[in-house]
């Protein structure tokens, strides 16, 4: 006798709710960010101890002024990323659906950017080196796709049990 069940639906994926699944990964990704951003930190205060040390000559003070523009922007860099892994992570705890959908653009916008970036380096570059390396990013961007389909499916969960009208609200019979 065969069975025509999925393990997968709009709300479950493999006997586990899209919400776990996905608050587990915005845990994950908040730590990596998080991470991230500190490293950043620690290599910005590095560089700007190494400028105000005093023993560096002028060829130098060149390459530390550069270093410290490129922690900067990294420290920059680093916390958008933060902002929008704390949104998700307090969107699913607080099953606000405008949190997820937020992250969800943003995912969508770093995952076409993204792969631009690759196809362009491709086009320039043409040699099987660079095509070596830029399968690499464009493996994980396809990994990062499918995260970001369960992160619409918590989406669209969250929408699902979110009355689309403020009927009730409205309602002032109620009073």
């Amino acid at each position: 006798m065969e069975s025509n069940r999925s393990c997968c639906s709009s709300s479950v994926c493999c006997g586990a709710p899209v919400e776990k699944g996905c608050f587990v990964f915005s845990i994950i990704n908040a730590i990596i960010c998080m991470a991230a951003s500190i490293g950043c930190l620690v290599f910005l205060i590095f560089n700007i101890s190494i400028y105000f040390d005093g023993e560096s000559r002028g060829s130098d003070l060149v390459l530390v002024h550069m270093l410290v523009g490129i922690a900067l922007g990294s420290c920059v860099a680093s916390a958008l990323p933060l902002t929008f892994a704390i949104l998700l992570v307090v969107g699913i705890r607080r099953r606000n659906k405008s949190y997820v959908l937020a992250y969800l653009r943003f995912g969508i916008t770093v995952l076409v950017l993204s792969v631009l970036a690759c196809l362009v380096m491709i086009g320039v570059q043409w040699g099987e080196i660079v095509m070596m390396y830029t399968l690499i990013p464009l493996g994980l961007c396809v990994i990062y796709s499918l995260i970001l389909v369960l992160v619409y499916q918590t989406y669209r969960v969250f929408s699902e049990r979110t009355p689309a009208t403020h009927t009730k609200l409205l309602n002032t019979n109620d009073f």
